[in-house]
């Protein structure tokens, strides 16, 4: 004879304190669980979808980034007049602290032409105002004041920041969702070499027609002679990037894993005590002809119920974090709750169901029917 739901229910009511306790255990470790893989993802997915598969950056030889790359004009020169008429864009790159209302913050800040800006970077488009041109103006990215640590207002058109001994005029505002470029801000080039008081680029950026003329281009750099460059895909350029973070990740993952170990810990420890508590329970439902298959599965379906309860509460929670800012050294990153993540934590609050109440449930399982009643 199988026992009916209405009395799993009623059970999980009148312990509603235990019900509870269980419930809000499992959604912490649940919400943290998504905070840990959204912050993963997050990451990744800002650095990659920075790229353009169109793009190619070129570096100077040995260079692993564009804080310690130096290209001279000559060089851009060469590159101007490569097969294939790609877009090209020498740009300077600088990591800098920006002072707003006399505080300084550290910023990042991208040194390019206004007439190819939104050609090279095709994920970024003009929100309000328009882009720099020289005389020390600035474009500042959707997410900059993030960046920065500052109000939104702080970075209006028509306010000015100070840095590298100028003062700059913020003439527009852009967005590049997703990427790190939507926390930079943008400058003529030329006015950054001035004030960096330097004559050499960080980078060039060069726009193809396609892929395969993408490919082209680094295929024929990596056979000349009179230049030497490091030239690669801007995707795998951002790629490099995003290994780079795979420490993070890895802490991430471990941190997820110690709170999946607690989480069932914590299951078994009140799944012991509850039942441990109702084992004279089970031996009366036992004699009143309720199979033991029947009886242990009861319990089960009551750790799994709690379980999944508290897997919806701590992912209503975690969908908070979906989109929220996060700070990093080269930009800000939005934290990822997606379909993917959400089905993951509620896989995550079940199995801790289930694991949680199969040692105990195992152990009453050996009882007889005359121990259980003396228990």
């Amino acid at each position: 004879m199988k026992l009916p739901l209405r009395y799993n229910l009623r059970s999980l009511v009148e312990r509603k304190t235990r019900t509870a306790m269980t419930i809000l255990s499992i959604a912490t470790a649940i919400f943290l669980s998504i905070m840990m893989v959204a912050l993963s993802r997050g990451l990744v997915e800002t650095t990659r979808a920075t790229g353009s598969p169109l793009n190619v950056i070129v570096l100077s030889q040995g260079a692993e980034s564009m804080e310690f790359s130096a290209i001279d004009a000559e060089i851009v020169h060469h590159l101007q007049a490569l097969s294939g008429q790609p877009l090209v864009s020498a740009q300077a790159y600088i990591s800098t602290f920006v002072a707003i209302g006399g505080v300084e913050k550290r910023g990042v800040v991208r040194g390019l032409h206004a007439t190819t800006a939104l050609g090279i970077h095709d994920n970024a488009r003009l929100l309000e105002g328009r882009l720099p041109n020289r005389g020390f103006e600035l474009a500042v990215g959707n997410l900059a004041a993030t960046k920065l640590g500052v109000a939104p207002s702080a970075l209006a058109i028509g306010q000015a920041v100070d840095f590298e001994g100028q003062s700059w005029t913020i003439v527009g505002r852009f967005e590049a969702p997703n990427t790190i470029l939507d926390s930079e801000l943008w400058a003529d080039v030329d006015d950054i070499l001035l004030a960096t008081k330097r004559s050499d680029y960080s980078a060039v950026m060069l726009r193809t027609k396609d892929a395969k003329a993408a490919g082209d281009i680094l295929f024929a750099l990596a056979l000349r002679t009179d230049i030497r460059v490091g030239a690669r895909a801007e995707r795998e350029y951002y790629g490099v990037k995003a290994r780079a973070m795979e420490p993070l990740r890895s802490v991430a993952l471990v941190m997820t894993l110690m709170l999946v170990l607690g989480g069932i810990l914590a299951g078994m420890n009140t799944m012991f005590t509850s039942i441990s508590g109702r084992t004279r329970e089970m031996g009366v439902l036992l004699v009143l002809g309720y199979h033991r298959r029947a009886v242990l599965f009861s319990f089960m379906l009551e750790s799994l119920a709690m379980c999944l309860a508290g897997g919806l509460v701590g992912c209503t929670a975690g969908l908070l974090l979906n989109g929220l800012p996060m700070k990093i050294p080269m930009g800000v990153f939005r934290f990822v709750v997606d379909a993917q993540t959400l089905a993951m934590a509620m896989a995550l609050a079940a199995f801790i169901g289930i694991v949680g109440a199969l040692v105990p449930v195992l152990r009453v399982a050996r009882l007889s029917v005359v121990a259980a009643l003396r228990d």
